[in-house]
């Protein structure tokens, strides 16, 4: 279908009509490229090369940061946590030397985290003005070297300032170029129309999702084990008092 654009005024004034809209829905490429509906069996390798601005999974601090800056994205925001068992461990502790206010309580908490290096950061944000990018990335605990389990990549492409047709377009056009940028990297989907999966008959398996404007690359399964790691060795540690009987 040829669209011919009118001069912008007329353009900004007029609804989005739905007939006139172009395709936004994935089967709209499939006159470039392939997309098969089904779950293909077997296993992908390359997703275990797969990278986001230059970030892999398993990855550490040191080489995320060397990454983010080879590609001009700064620092945006961090979060720190305890992993959850090992709070309980600390709440008892905490409240065995009479701490029970709410404030004072999450303060001891946070003090037994320093001290045991049991409070880290879960999450790092970069972002690159510039084009609108970011990126966040999170990590396993100390326990199992702060690794890079999942990483969250947005940038601006499915925006759209306001309902007029010219807008519309716009954002179409600017989806048609990431989809097949993303194409052009990783290849094609081996479940569905939008997933990359190393083994697709595994449960949790590593995987790269894709939306417009978005990539997901995670791995649950090194998740999964690091909170597994987590409550075993908390237990392991978890402090009670002697009894004599």
């Amino acid at each position: 279908m040829m669209l011919m654009l009118v001069p912008i005024a007329p353009l900004c004034a007029q609804e989005w009509d739905d007939d006139f809209a172009l395709d936004t829905d994935l089967d709209e490429f499939e006159d470039y490229q392939e997309f098969p509906d089904e779950i293909r069996a077997g296993v992908n390798e390359r997703v275990k090369t797969f990278d986001i601005a230059g970030l892999m999974l398993g990855m550490e601090m040191d080489a995320i940061r060397e990454a983010m800056r080879e590609r001009r994205y700064t620092l945006k925001d961090t979060e720190f946590s305890i992993p959850e068992f090992f709070q309980f461990n600390y709440d008892a502790l905490c409240r065995a030397r009479n701490i029970f206010l709410p404030d004072a309580l999450r303060g001891c908490i946070e003090g037994f985290g320093k001290t045991e290096k049991m409070r880290y950061m879960t999450r790092l944000t970069f972002e690159r003005p510039d084009t609108k990018e970011t990126v966040t990335v999170f990590l396993t605990s100390p326990l199992t070297r702060n690794r890079v389990w999942k990483i969250d990549y947005k940038n601006d492409v499915d925006d759209k300032p306001g309902p007029g047709i010219n807008f519309q377009y716009q954002r179409e056009e600017r989806r048609r170029a990431f989809w097949f940028s993303v194409i052009q990297k990783y290849g094609e989907p081996n479940v569905g129309k939008n997933q990359w999966v190393l083994d697709a008959n595994e449960e949790f398996s590593q995987n790269l999702k894709a939306f417009f404007g978005r990539l997901i690359l995670e791995n649950q399964q090194a998740h999964l084990a690091d909170v597994f790691e987590t409550q075993r060795e908390a237990r392991r540690r978890f402090k009670t008092r002697d009894f004599t009987f």
